[in-house]
């Protein structure tokens, strides 16, 4: 009997350390599968947190890109108003220029017509003379007629056969 006991003690003690090495086993591969999953988590957040980093980084980044492209449209805005007033400025040149024109030739012309008054060459019958000045003043743009138009309106005064010589 107490043989007996005692191998039915030795045998219980053995199913309970087949048992318990069972255990460990499988605790052991849980601990390993846990160990894994908090692994993957954690890279998983790592990940989850490098996005997030760069997504912060990238909005920073349009903000900064935002704020040079406001300052480059106003820059670009005074460059192009600068442009405008030197345009405006060489425009107002060509129209003093051509101002100073008109009243240069204006000016040789009454010259020109006093000298041959002057000189006694204009007849006061020669009605072309004045012809030509209305026409001088109804053109638009005070260009002077070529001296083969003039010519051809031309009478037979001292004026005009100096300009046909």
């Amino acid at each position: 009997m107490l043989s007996r006991l005692v191998r039915e003690h030795n045998q219980k003690q053995q199913a309970i350390r087949r048992n318990n090495e069972q255990l460990r086993k499988e605790a052991t591969q849980a601990v390993g599968e846990l160990t894994d999953c908090l692994a993957d988590t954690l890279n998983e957040r790592h990940v989850v947190t490098s996005i997030f980093k760069t997504q912060r980084e990238i909005e920073a980044e349009a903000r900064r890109l935002s704020a040079q492209s406001a300052k480059f449209t106003k820059q670009t805005k005074q460059w192009l108003n600068m442009l405008d007033g030197f345009n405006s400025a060489l425009k107002e040149l060509g129209d003093v220029q051509n101002w100073a024109e008109v009243i240069e030739r204006d000016m040789k012309e009454i010259a020109m017509t006093l000298e041959f008054v002057h000189k006694g060459l204009l007849s006061k019958n020669c009605d072309h003379i004045t012809e030509f000045m209305d026409l001088e003043a109804t053109n638009s743009q005070y260009s002077m007629l070529t001296k083969r138009q003039f010519l051809s309106m031309a009478g037979t005064c001292g004026f005009c056969n100096v300009l046909r010589s």
